[in-house]
């Protein structure tokens, strides 16, 4: 329910007294008669004055017997109810304005809102259905080396995509340091002027950097810590989504445990050999933590 405000209803006082007292100044001026008539008029109404005093205009009756009066009276009731009217016009027309005002923000909030609900559908798809290249251990296959007789392994790393969809313009690079201390805090991982091998990696596919050959007496050095082997590498690339970031990914392992003789070569039953190889601390890392 409306209601009036104090202000509102003493602005329509002042302006109904306003139009009322205009009204009588008028009626006042237009019925005064003239100065020097005035002797004779008031000589012929005593001669014409009847005894009843009930017959005389009072101010009481101004209204109903004289037609100025009568019609000021009626622009002052017309008066009071346009101002009455134009009052509440423009309350209904304040209210009117604050509920536009609130229907624009509410719908400003619904666009922002559906935006935003866009952009996270958006992000969730693209984080469900993107390629997701990573580090997938190393495979050591032993030859025989025919010069000397002697067994090398030729060490792998892989790579595979565990995305939902094809990871585009990869360039994946594998790089080995078979050291006699373990790396330096300062080691900057820095890759050699070599080509970067580029492919496509299809979703759920496994690939491998190019090799590197280790002798068995390198890893019996290694089993007993007298050398340190790590295997690290890089892998850039593209998803299918348009206007994502390129996509990167970084490992580094090291040789930590070797199973068997690697003096021999592998065999299922008699030299099942396996070399493990544990994350390192650094340089293992994907996308915005690289």
């Amino acid at each position: 329910m409306h209601r009036f405000h104090i202000p509102e209803i003493f602005l329509g006082c002042l302006l109904t007294v306003a139009v009322f007292s205009v009204g009588l100044l008028f009626n006042g001026q237009q019925s005064a008669p003239p100065q020097h008539a005035e002797k004779h008029q008031n000589a012929s109404a005593r001669s014409n004055k009847p005894e009843n005093p009930d017959s005389e205009l009072t101010g009481s009756t101004w209204i109903t017997k004289d037609a100025a009066g009568f019609f000021t009276f009626g622009l002052v009731v017309v008066g009071i109810g346009q101002a009455v009217l134009f009052l509440v016009q423009l309350r209904y027309m304040r209210r009117g304005m604050e509920d536009t005002t609130t229907a624009a923000n509410a719908a400003r909030d619904g666009a922002r809102a559906a935006r935003d609900s866009a952009d996270v559908s958006k992000i969730a798809m693209v984080a469900g259905e993107r390629a997701y290249v990573h580090h997938a251990g190393c495979r050591a296959i032993s030859h025989l080396n025919p010069a000397n007789a002697t067994v090398f392994w030729r060490i792998r790393p892989l790579w595979t995509n565990a995305g939902n969809t094809p990871a585009r313009k990869a360039e994946i690079y594998a790089h080995y340091e078979l050291r006699d201390s373990p790396l330096p805090p300062e080691y900057a991982f820095t890759r050699q002027e070599l080509p970067l091998t580029e492919t496509m990696i299809a979703a759920g596919a496994v690939i491998e950097s190019g090799p590197r050959d280790i002798s068995g007496q390198e890893l019996l050095d290694i089993a007993a810590g007298r050398k340190f082997f790590y295997i690290w590498g890089i892998a850039r690339y593209r998803d299918v989504f348009p206007e994502t970031p390129e996509r990167v990914t970084k490992f580094c392992v090291q040789a930590l445990t070797i199973t068997g003789n690697p003096m021999v070569g592998w065999d299922a039953n008699n030299n099942p050999l396996e070399i493990v190889f544990i994350g390192f601390h650094r340089h293992y890392c994907m996308d915005e933590d690289c």
